[in-house]
């Protein structure tokens, strides 16, 4: 797949199962910070609800045809497995990321074969927060925005090239999906002690027995 392909599905989660993750969240998990990459102090894991949003991301992921025709296909071959094996998608682990102003993500990737970004609470405006952030007078203004890192096959100039999203409270209920190894950082906010509050997770690729 090539860089500029978009390999990134964006869609809402129903608000039924969004309520049921809310109200999930509202509990106390065990901290998960040492399974994780975020600069950020407070991060809890809940593998335990996991399976009540299997479903919903097995359906989005083969429904949407850049992963599985780009992905799938050379998963099962790095597993010597032939591409008529039946498979199926496990969410294995789930967490919850409560990120405060200044705290961040630096670039990482997860384990698995495909991940996912639910934004539960963005406590800001988009163009608000970045009319008091540092980078104000920069040409680069990224303050709060969530950036994927592609690197190209074609041209030495396509090697790194990334993709950028600016979520605010207009995304809340909205998921992003995207493969596992895909690179990706999410860069602080400033300007409010509110929280912003993320869940992710990690869905393998399991053979059917």
């Amino acid at each position: 797949m090539k860089a500029h392909e978009k390999i990134i599905l964006s869609t809402m989660m129903p608000k039924n199962l969004f309520d049921k993750l809310k109200e999930i969240i509202k509990e106390k998990h065990k901290p998960y910070n040492q399974e994780l990459a975020g600069n950020i102090v407070r991060e809890e894991g809940f593998a335990e609800h996991a399976h009540i949003f299997q479903d919903f991301f097995s359906n989005m992921i083969q429904m949407y045809d850049p992963f599985t025709t780009a992905y799938i296909p050379g998963l099962l071959k790095r597993r010597s497995q032939r591409e008529g094996d039946k498979v199926k998608l496990i969410l294995k682990n789930m967490w919850v990321n409560y990120m405060k102003q200044y705290e961040f993500n630096p670039i990482h990737q997860h384990n698995g074969c495909f991940s996912f970004i639910i934004f539960v609470k963005v406590p800001f405006k988009i163009e608000e927060m970045h009319k008091i952030a540092p980078g104000v007078h920069s040409n680069l203004n990224n303050a709060g925005g969530v950036t994927f890192f592609h690197q190209g096959s074609e041209r030495p100039d396509e090697f790194f090239t990334e993709e950028l999203y600016f979520p605010d409270e207009r995304w809340e209920g909205k998921v992003l999906i995207f493969p596992a190894s895909l690179f990706h950082s999410v860069y602080p906010f400033y300007g409010t002690e509110e929280t912003r509050i993320t869940v992710s997770g990690n869905i393998y690729l399991d053979l059917v027995q």
